[in-house]
């Protein structure tokens, strides 16, 4: 009966560890046949915020499958090549576990405002509308520019006639 009950609970959690993957490592793995198109499956189950996965969501999947250190997903998210959610959704579409640090949806705002053009300063003040006042006029102007609308990113990002609603705080 012992033996019974270890293997129905080792089975279980066996089960708990993979019944919620909606795909497997060895689907996603770097060489195989169908790479492309696993990697595109991926990025449809996992509803990224962008369309397929990039270079740097591929290197999520990389750590993931090949448990390698998490921190380096995590310098991925504050060095602003992968939001945060996108990093969680891969995982929990591989069914693994991974959980973002808070503070890095303001540093990968920042970076990205940054790598549009606008000066630290500037970008550190959206990021913190952004991430703190979503619902304020810079926050929401913010949320447009990321989203792509592109009078937005030209209102936030022409730093001779910075909107005084994205003033820094204080």
């Amino acid at each position: 009966m012992k033996k019974i009950t270890s293997f129905l609970v080792i089975g279980a959690v066996l089960v708990s560890t993979t019944a919620f993957a909606e795909m497997k490592c060895t689907e996603v793995t770097y060489g195989t046949d169908s790479y492309s198109e696993k990697l595109e499956e991926l990025s449809k189950k996992a509803k990224l915020s962008s369309e397929g996965l990039d270079r740097n969501q591929e290197e999520v999947v990389s750590i993931l499958c090949k448990k390698r250190k998490l921190k380096e997903i995590d310098d991925l998210i504050s060095s602003g090549f992968v939001k945060p959610t996108d990093a969680e959704a891969i995982a929990k579409t591989l069914g693994k576990t991974y959980k973002a640090k808070t503070h890095s949806e303001f540093a990968y705002t920042k970076q990205w405002f940054v790598y549009l053009g606008l000066p630290v300063e500037y970008a550190d003040s959206v990021a913190w509308h952004y991430t703190n006042r979503p619902n304020d006029p810079c926050g929401k102007l913010a949320k447009q520019a990321l989203n792509g609308n592109q009078k937005a990113i030209d209102v936030i990002t022409k730093a001779d006639d910075f909107p005084s609603e994205c003033a820094a705080p204080g």
